[in-house]
């Protein structure tokens, strides 16, 4: 179920991101502590509040716990794009959550109309991504062989370049 992230959901997030096997697939530095994790919270709260960007939570109600998040940012209200990003906790990985998360997100976002487009960078060595991502409907485009994330912690710097049309029927 996706649900609002809010400060409280700081202990389950930190679970994510002290993980070193997700650091290897995402632009954050691990968290070395639970501070790290609210500093996290409140850029990203503020950017939500800003509608720079959105951020779903991931919740499992039989762990009553945060297992991940969606997340869309670098909106261009100009030409209806945003990039997406999503992490799932390492313990619920390869039980087909984040595909069924992804699906309920797209089925949303066409009816809103508020998005066109969705774009996606993703590590050449997440092999489950790319699969989760392809699966959802995104299209590879190509290959950037410069990528430079936001911050500065990654020195993988090739991505594959996926994009889903919000206003195509073609994305099945």
């Amino acid at each position: 179920m996706l649900v609002q992230i809010k400060e409280n959901h700081c202990k389950d997030l930190y679970a994510i991101f002290s993980s070193d096997e997700n650091a290897k697939h995402i632009t954050n530095k691990v968290h070395s502590n639970i501070h790290d994790t609210r500093k996290w919270f409140e850029k990203i709260d503020k950017q939500m509040t800003e509608g720079e960007a959105f951020y779903w939570g991931i919740y499992c109600k039989t762990d009553d716990a945060l297992i991940g998040f969606i997340a869309l940012h670098k909106i261009d209200k100009r030409t209806k794009s945003a990039r997406i990003a999503y992490v799932l906790n390492r313990k619920y990985w390869g039980q087909g959550i984040m595909p069924k998360m992804l699906q309920a997100l797209l089925n949303y976002l066409a009816l809103q109309r508020d998005f066109k487009r969705l774009e996606a960078t993703i590590k050449v060595s997440n092999l489950g991504s790319i699969r989760c991502i392809e699966k959802a409907g995104f299209k590879l485009k190509t290959i950037l062989y410069d990528y430079q994330s936001d911050t500065k912690t990654d020195e993988n710097h090739v991505r594959y370049f996926f994009v889903y049309d919000l206003s195509s029927s073609d994305n099945e």
